[in-house]
């Protein structure tokens, strides 16, 4: 009778335990507990686990955290916690002698979780709205590998990650962002004074990820650092060093590689117009090569409009798919091409103004002022960081169009651009000046001794 009521009592605590613990999948270690981000879920509200920030957050503009990320629960190594488990019959200590073992989780530290962070934001699942290797380069894939050996290369990656979510949330540069950009300030400076770590491949590529995340401070897109070589007299290089810069096998022979050559050549005939010491016959030469080139860039643009025409109204479903890409990527990549050598052409365009008299030039800038209008509109999609391009196209449109009509329009669609980076008004005073360096004659008086004729002759078109 004792025995029969001592088995009884067995089965009811271990039913009673069952009944306590009917979520203990919740409670195992390892388990999931949900994608939601940290405000959706202190809010009690669904998330829909839009990486790098949620649809919730990205309206009421505010922080996003854990968006899309996997949150595990676990167990504490307390007997008493370990006790609180579905226990079934044949988990009664008088049934079983085995030894129960538990299974670590795998090892986790500080740079592993960063190179998370990083990879959550360059995979090509993300977004293209806010990828930081569609929008940067696709360099930053490598760099994950690379983290946890260099303290300047891993502190830049973490301003940069922090950065971009917090840009992405609010569109706002909050204090976390700041401090950890002063952090990697100063561990680059460390490797930096450091002669073991100055030259590393590593140390190297903070500076460029630094660079980055100044992108974010200074409210700049990446391609405006592709003229800058145009405007800065700090940046003084030979044509050698030009070409060295820009060439490289994986562009060589394509559309993209010639249009950045063409442009690195731009700074050289502007140097070389100012310190022309031949006469009326050298100008005239250092004109055909412009008007050269900026032929050239014109070609390269009706090659990727037809690319991008081709792309947008395909003839049949089966067509070839360079490089393998998606359509949608492959119509972004298309764009932003065509955007870029759009850009290239209205500096060129400019430049040639300012050294002809050419009409067919300012007809020309506002056929390319319009085709940048399109493109604006068609790149909508991708905004932000997928369009970064199209502001940088916009001010030189503004700048090189005299229409007041088209200039009017152009300032539209730049206002409307510049708020996806929070960019100040535009000082088209500050922007006019640096444009007129790209003018050698607003720089230098003409010589009193050149006869007026051959003057007027400078500005001349030059058939090619």
């Amino acid at each position: 009778m004792l025995l029969m009521i001592g088995r009884i009592w067995v089965a009811w605590r271990y039913r009673g335990d069952a009944a306590i613990n009917t979520a203990s999948s919740v409670t195992m270690p390892g388990v999931p507990s949900g994608r939601g981000c940290d405000q959706c879920r202190k809010s009690k509200k669904k998330c829909d686990e839009a990486k790098p920030v949620c649809t919730r957050c990205a309206r009421r503009k505010i922080e996003c955290v854990g968006a899309g990320e996997k949150r595990y629960k676990f167990m504490e190594q307390d007997p008493a916690v370990a006790r609180k488990r579905v226990l079934t019959r044949q988990d009664a200590p008088e049934f079983r002698n085995e030894v129960v073992r538990r299974i670590a989780a795998n090892p986790i530290n500080s740079a592993t979780l960063l190179g998370q962070r990083l990879v959550a934001a360059i995979k090509p699942q993300t977004d293209l709205r806010y990828n930081l290797a569609w929008a940067f380069g696709g360099y930053l894939v490598r760099v994950p590998q690379r983290l946890g050996v260099n303290e300047a290369l891993d502190a830049a990656v973490d301003a940069l990650v922090t950065a971009h979510q917090t840009f992405a949330s609010c569109k706002v540069i909050t204090v976390s962002s700041l401090t950890k950009y002063s952090r990697a300030l100063k561990a680059l400076r460390r490797c930096l004074d450091n002669p073991l770590t100055a030259g590393t491949s590593e140390t190297l590529c903070a500076v460029s990820v630094l660079l980055l995340v100044q992108i974010y401070l200074d409210a700049k897109t990446d391609d405006e650092q592709l003229f800058e070589g145009l405007f800065n007299p700090r940046i003084d290089l030979t044509p050698t060093e030009w070409t060295e810069l820009v060439q490289n096998e994986l562009d060589a022979g394509t559309p993209e590689g010639e249009m950045l050559l063409n442009l690195s050549r731009v700074r050289d005939i502007l140097s070389r117009i100012k310190t022309n010491e031949h006469g009326l016959a050298g100008l005239l030469i250092l004109q055909a090569e412009m008007r050269s080139l900026y032929t050239k860039t014109r070609q390269i643009c009706e090659t990727f409009r037809a690319e991008l025409h081709r792309i947008e109204n395909p003839v049949q479903d089966s067509l070839p798919k360079p490089f393998g890409l998606p359509p949608t990527l492959l119509h972004a990549l298309t764009q932003r091409f065509y955007g870029l050598a759009i850009t290239i052409a209205l500096y060129m365009n400019y430049a040639l103004g300012a050294i002809t008299r050419d009409v067919d030039v300012s007809a020309n800038a506002n056929y390319f002022a319009l085709e940048m209008i399109t493109i604006a509109e068609n790149a909508i999609q991708y905004r932000p960081f997928g369009a970064g391009y199209v502001t940088v196209g916009l001010t030189a449109a503004l700048m090189t169009v005299k229409d007041p009509g088209l200039r009017a329009l152009l300032q539209i669609w730049f206002d409307d651009y510049r708020d996806d980076f929070n960019m100040p008004d535009m000082d088209k005073l500050q922007e006019a000046e640096k444009f007129a360096l790209l003018d050698p004659y607003r720089s230098q008086r003409m010589p009193d001794v050149m006869p007026e004729t051959q003057e007027h002759a400078l500005y001349e078109p030059m058939p090619l």
